[in-house]
């Protein structure tokens, strides 16, 4: 970036001035009276003031003075007569002066006829400093009028200097807060200051570590160079060749003193950051003393470059907390995102391989943080050493790592021996399972925002699917799948919380000697725009978005709805059963308020139970037991559903608060007269019995199904040959009938 037009304007305000014109006090005389002049310079003769001879100058007219001022701004006092060529020339042409901007000099009028310009009206309506008759005007009184005059002039010019110096200062900081990074920075600092002190754009700008050791010149490396120095950009300060000759007492004259130092052939300064850095600078050149007011400046100005470095620190610490792993001191999801938006446009393709460390939260829980970190870091190593041709790495997320490199660099045969490495953490040697996924992105169209989503989308896929070599590779259809879901889900979560759409449907469940209907299972249906989702579908989204307790919520209300329509007609009402998720037995305050919702829904024992799969129960088997045992102590009826397919039931099926249990339909298929005394349904059947449990078998759909039932003694059955899931409208109509219409058959 180019210096300051103006950055020129000071050079003498930073150096002491030399013998010229503007050592001698310059007045003008405007009188078109040339005695006048005369009779002033004769006041005048030998007279010094502040220290400075005096040069009259004349002119005799208005307009000689104009011309005269313009082509010698440096005259300090105009002594004008009122009345030349016209009665108010001398104040037109203070008027003239001023409106052209002269407001350094001084203008001090002088009238031989007072009544054509009266005192009052001229000092209020003219910007003037003085107005005297020239009667009055003794050689005392001129004297003394001159030297206040003076010394106003002195005092404003070096106001006005230093307004100047500041402005200039202002605008060379604001160029340095405007670049972006260390090199910029250091050679904006360094084409201001030669601006400044008039000096060739020739010199270094120098940074430290602190924990180096600021004050070690062995340390400092140079950010920038000017001039003879711009080929030491890079380089060791102490390697350079101007080292010894004068860099080394420069540095040491900047760091005693602390402040910058005026030197025989330059300037020198050295600045502490908070932010962990030491800078040096040297501007070389050969000039002048500083003025008083330069070196004040000066030192401003070294203050800003002081702040623009602080400054800089503070921004590039904030990249490394937006950029980095706070954890881990690794590149993090956003860097990610930055390297992406580099490669952009770009030909070719660049292979994405994602890492989800599977077991990263377990060694988290069971040896603390700080182990988790290392073993994140070892398999970091891991990857670098067997993948070398990464070229980049990053924390993506908690359990996850993410590479980029060239698909012939990454072969999936060398990504593949990632998949269980063993790595040394504090001392054991720990395998590290990974779910190893690989995105092959084409350089020309890549999207940072579309390829983190594409990252997310083959994490959350990787664990269902993956190719013989073990790898996932990324398919588009996952993804589509994955927006299916979401899909499904923001309507799932509309419908339930409109209530629309999910609709309970009843199955009936049948005493299998009469066909008698003796109970019913609430199965839940939802129909999204006209099309029915599958509950295969739907159900475990709900569970795995925490939905599932709205919809156990919305299924008991509407139970209670038909209980209440069927007891305001005086009809009676069968116990209905509902099912339970896991999800929601895992809860700490769930049964509190599962039981609430029967309160206040007014569902009693004798119209609801409740169910509950068998490989729910196992999965976290102290919890749920003691939670179904609450629900037991409130007087319903539990069944454990699917029973058989789970495992480690048997041994636990006496310590269950459970009344009922349900064949599971893979064991009832299968069933004949024949065969039905040898399978699972006959040892079920007889274990309900021995702990005087009531069974049914569900997902009976032929009379032989039925007929193998009856002969083992199952009172119960529910399936498709009595009656599908019906609403509630066609279920009441069932309901009504009182039975099944079907030959029951003869009980053996």
């Amino acid at each position: 970036m180019p210096s300051d037009p103006n950055s020129g304007m000071l050079k003498d305000l930073f150096h002491t001035p030399v013998p010229q014109r503007t050592d001698v006090w310059h007045i003008l005389i405007v009188d078109d009276e040339p005695e006048v002049f005369e009779a002033t310079r004769f006041a005048l003769k030998g007279v010094r003031i502040l220290d400075r001879p005096i040069t009259l100058h004349q002119a005799e007219s208005a307009t000689a003075a104009e011309e005269f001022l313009t082509n010698h701004p440096d005259t300090a006092v105009a002594l004008i007569d009122v009345v030349m060529e016209t009665n108010d020339a001398g104040l037109r042409l203070v008027s003239n002066l001023r409106k052209q901007g002269q407001r350094d000099l001084r203008l001090i009028l002088r009238t031989g006829q007072p009544g054509y310009a009266p005192e009052l009206t001229v000092i209020s309506d003219y910007e003037i400093n003085d107005y005297m008759c020239k009667d009055d005007l003794t050689r005392t009184r001129l004297i003394s009028l001159l030297t206040t005059a003076l010394r106003d002039y002195t005092q404003i010019r070096q106001l006005n200097e230093y307004r100047k110096g500041l402005e200039l200062v202002i605008n060379s900081t604001q160029d340095l807060l405007n670049r972006k990074g260390l090199n910029a920075l250091a050679e904006g600092i360094l084409t201001q200051l030669a601006a400044l002190l008039d000096l060739p754009a020739q010199g270094i700008v120098c940074a430290a570590s602190m924990t180096a050791g600021a004050k070690d010149q062995s340390s400092f490396v140079v950010l920038s160079g000017l001039g003879a120095y711009a080929k030491d950009t890079g380089r060791p300060l102490v390697m350079l060749d101007q080292f010894e000759e004068r860099l080394a007492s420069a540095f040491t004259t900047a760091r005693e003193l602390g402040e910058p130092v005026p030197l025989e052939d330059g300037l020198a300064a050295v600045f502490d950051n908070p932010g962990g850095r030491a800078y040096f600078v040297f501007v070389e050149g050969r000039g002048k003393t500083p003025s008083p007011m330069g070196t004040h400046l000066l030192r401003l100005f070294t203050a800003n470059i002081a702040l623009c470095f602080e400054n800089l620190d503070m921004v590039d610490q904030l990249n490394d907390l937006a950029f980095t792993d706070s954890s881990l001191q690794i590149p993090n999801r956003n860097a990610l995102a930055r390297r992406v938006d580099q490669m952009t446009g770009s030909e070719g393709l660049t292979r994405l391989v994602i890492f989800s460390l599977d077991t990263v939260m377990d060694i988290t829980s069971v040896f603390g943080t700080k182990t988790a970190i290392f073993a994140f870091l070892a398999y970091r190593d891991a990857v670098l050493e067997r993948l070398p041709e990464v070229t980049f790495i990053c924390r993506f997320s908690d359990r996850t790592l993410l590479a980029l490199g060239d698909p012939v660099d990454l072969p999936a045969e060398a990504i593949s021996d990632l998949r269980m490495p063993s790595v040394p953490v504090e001392g054991m040697s720990i395998i590290l399972p990974a779910t190893i996924s690989i995105l092959d992105l084409d350089l020309g169209s890549l999207d940072a925002e579309e390829v983190i989503r594409n990252i997310i989308t083959a994490d959350l896929a990787a664990p269902e699917r993956h190719d013989p070599d073990g790898l996932h590779r990324f398919d588009p259809a996952a993804k589509a799948a994955l927006e299916k879901r979401l899909h499904l889900l923001f309507a799932l979560r509309d419908a339930l919380e409109e209530e629309k759409g999910i609709e309970a449907h009843f199955q009936a469940k049948v005493e299998m000697t009469t066909g008698r209907i003796v109970g019913a299972e609430a199965l839940c249906r939802w129909t999204l725009d006209g099309t029915p989702i599958s509950p295969g579908t739907f159900i475990p989204l709900a569970e795995t978005s925490g939905l599932s307790r709205p919809l156990t919520q919305v299924i008991l209300r509407q139970v209670a709805t038909f209980a209440r329509s069927r007891r305001d007609k005086g009809l009676p009402f069968l116990r209905v059963a509902i099912n339970l998720s896991l999800v929601d037995l895992g809860s700490r305050d769930f049964i509190d308020q599962l039981l609430r919702w029967t309160q206040d829904l007014r569902l009693s024992p004798d119209t609801l139970s409740f169910e509950v799969t068998e490989s729910e129960i196992m999965r976290h088997p102290d919890q749920t037991l003691a939670d179904l045992a609450r629900i037991r102590a409130a007087g319903f009826r539990l069944a454990i559903d699917d029973f058989g397919t789970g495992h480690s039931s048997l041994s636990r099926i006496d310590r269950m608060p459970i009344t009922t249990v349900k064949i599971d339909r893979a064991f009832v298929t299968p069933l004949t007269v024949d065969n039905c005394h040898g399978g699972i349904a006959a040892v079920t059947m007889a274990m309900a019995r021995n702990l005087d449990l009531s069974v049914v078998a569900e997902g009976v759909e032929t009379l032989a199904q039925h007929e193998a039932l009856l002969a083992l003694g199952c009172d119960v059955g529910q399936g498709f040959l009595y009656a599908r899931p019906l609403n509630q409208v066609d279920f009441e109509t069932l309901l009504d009938r009182g039975s099944i219409l079907f030959p029951p058959p003869t009980p053996p």
